[in-house]
């Protein structure tokens, strides 16, 4: 096992590249971005919470491993999915990317070294309450040591099946799609032009495909299916579908040209929601008031477990992910896009709905605490020498009150 992951790593060398060909990052203890241990027969990976995605993907691969939910950005670390909550194409079988953690070691205030592990029966020793306590609660509880994560199996290509749809009806089509394809792990949305968009559900392909269009990129693929009228399938190299969206997180285009100066002119909010599908319509009302348009949705199937983020059906419930990107000049914001986002974290409050914490949130403390469930959150935060200590979850979010 270890020389495995030792070849992997020497391999990956390759894939964290800073401008030069010859300048090569690889993990270390001392950043703690080190991939710590492998579980084949489980099909677990250990890793320190600064490790990336990218990184384990790399790593896992050969091992014909993936994890049940990458994110669309693969260089965000693990530390980042966990205290922010992140989602994926696949959040609509697996839910969030914490779900699919069965342990973390973490390093409370006290000076304390404790293991959190996932158990049905809240058997004592096991720190049941940390282990729901650490998702979304950002530094404010402990500092994370390790990371187990639940690994899956993967094939060489993806399937995809495009289904055409209505943009004011996407709520209904999601919904109904959602239950004509449960089988199916990825959903994404593509937004077309006139109205128009595109529901892309997808699975691992059992079978290698006779024929496979040579798609090098996602945005190869939106364009050769914008125009699709019918239910469609393509197949695609599942490399290429994980990294679907890295031009649209690249951050390359800051070092060119003018764009240093647009920096100082301009600021860009990059948003997450999660809000019940069944109250979709409402936020998507409040957003297209403001002349505010989605860059991606998806479906993410919400457990009813304890937690800062806790909705309390008793039963697993789609939500709809929403993400905004909009850069704007600084001079307008605050007379335009913060009124949109302050009346959208209005409305998610009263729809049972959350915002991610790498938002920018403009909520006050009260509100912010009507979003969230501060009951466990709060309990654990005494129990574990935090209160007085580390500053408040509140506290460690940007807020704009």
């Amino acid at each position: 096992m270890v020389s495995t992951i030792d070849m992997a790593l020497r391999d990956m060398a390759t894939l964290q590249i800073d401008n030069k060909v010859d300048k090569i990052t690889l993990p270390t203890k001392l950043s703690m971005n080190g991939i710590l241990e492998v579980d084949e027969i489980n099909k677990s990976i250990t890793v320190e919470p600064y490790v990336t995605a990218r990184c384990i993907l790399a790593i896992i691969s050969k091992l014909k491993l993936t994890l049940p939910c990458a994110p669309n950005n693969l260089d965000v670390t693990v530390a980042e999915m966990i205290q922010n909550g992140s989602v994926s194409s696949s959040s609509k079988k697996y839910g969030l990317f914490h779900h699919i953690i069965t342990n973390y070691e973490v390093l409370t205030a006290s000076g304390k070294v404790i293991s959190a592990k996932k158990t049905k029966d809240g058997a004592k020793g096991n720190n049941n309450a940390m282990f729901y306590g650490i998702p979304m609660s950002k530094q404010s509880i402990g500092s994370l040591l390790s990371v187990t994560i639940r690994l899956i199996e993967q094939s060489q290509f993806v399937l995809l099946t495009v289904h055409p749809v209505k943009l004011a009806n996407i709520s209904e089509e999601m919904l109904a799609l959602a239950e004509t394809y449960k089988h199916l792990t990825f959903m994404d949305t593509i937004f077309c032009e006139n109205g128009k968009g595109l529901l892309v559900f997808g699975e691992f392909a059992r079978t290698k495909p006779a024929a496979l269009t040579p798609f090098t990129n996602w945005n190869t693929f939106t364009k050769l299916i914008s125009k699709t009228e019918q239910e469609e399938e393509y197949y695609m190299d599942y490399q290429v579908y994980l990294d679907r969206y890295k031009d649209q997180y690249s951050l390359k285009h800051i070092y060119s040209g003018t764009a240093k100066e647009t920096l100082y002119r301009f600021i860009t909010i990059d948003n997450d929601y999660l809000v019940p599908l069944e109250n979709y319509n409402e936020i998507a009302t409040v957003l297209s008031s403001w002349k505010v348009t989605p860059v991606y949705l998806t479906l993410v199937n919400v457990p009813s477990l304890p937690g800062i983020f806790r909705q309390q059906k008793g039963r697993n419930l789609f939500h709809v992910y929403i993400k905004i990107r909009q850069t704007i000049s600084k001079k307008t914001f605050n007379a335009s896009l913060k009124n949109c986002l302050q009346m959208v974290e209005e409305r998610a409050i009263e729809l049972g709905g959350i915002c991610l914490m790498s938002n920018r949130m403009f909520m006050n403390e009260a509100a912010f605490w009507k979003m969230f469930d501060a009951s466990l959150y709060r309990w654990i935060r005494m129990k574990y020498g935090s209160e007085t200590i580390v500053p408040s979850l509140y506290d460690q979010v940007l807020v704009d009150a």
